[in-house]
């Protein structure tokens, strides 16, 4: 009964601060990140990034190229975007 005696007399004494965690998020740059990782992250530049290096490589004709062969196709399903290279061997 005292101490709530003493609560009511003195309420600054008894006052409590609630501390909140802190959160230090991890900085990682998109340039370190691979495009699997950028696209868990952040669906909307992925596809941004993704459609910018296909039409890199797309000509007039809609054929796009491969940047280290002369393979091309007018289907982005024959390349890996990391390289713009075909899928398969040749």
């Amino acid at each position: 009964m005292n101490i709530e005696k003493e609560k009511i007399a003195y309420p600054k004494l008894f006052e409590v601060e609630e501390e909140k965690p802190i959160i230090i998020s991890d900085k990682v740059e998109l340039e370190d990140l691979t495009m699997s990782e950028i696209k868990k992250k952040n669906p909307k530049y992925w596809r941004k990034l993704n459609d910018a290096v296909y039409e890199k490589y797309q000509d007039e004709e809609g054929f796009y190229h491969s940047a280290e062969d002369k393979f091309k196709s007018k289907s982005k399903f024959n390349f890996q975007i990391n390289h713009i290279k075909p899928m398969f061997a040749t």
